[in-house]
């Protein structure tokens, strides 16, 4: 239902409001030249989709308003 790439707009319109959310800021360091880096803060948010006793919960972590990674957890109330 949703791809990584998609921005946090895309999915709250398809998925709706999160069961839960997580908010925290991460320094990630970027490579800017052969022998430099740049550290960032980036905003890192990890988004909880319980769909109920039964199911597995889903969990949607995104950097910078940005998908970047799905996985599934335990089993929902």
């Amino acid at each position: 239902m949703v791809n990584i790439g998609d921005s946090a707009y895309q999915v709250r319109k398809r998925c709706g409001e999160p069961d839960d959310l997580s908010r925290r800021w991460v320094t990630v360091y970027r490579k800017v030249s052969l022998s430099e880096e740049v550290a960032m803060d980036v905003e890192v948010e990890d988004w909880t989709y319980d769909r109920g006793r039964n199911r597995l919960v889903t969990i949607l972590r995104f950097q910078d308003g940005v998908l970047r990674e799905e996985w599934t957890d335990g089993y929902g109330d």
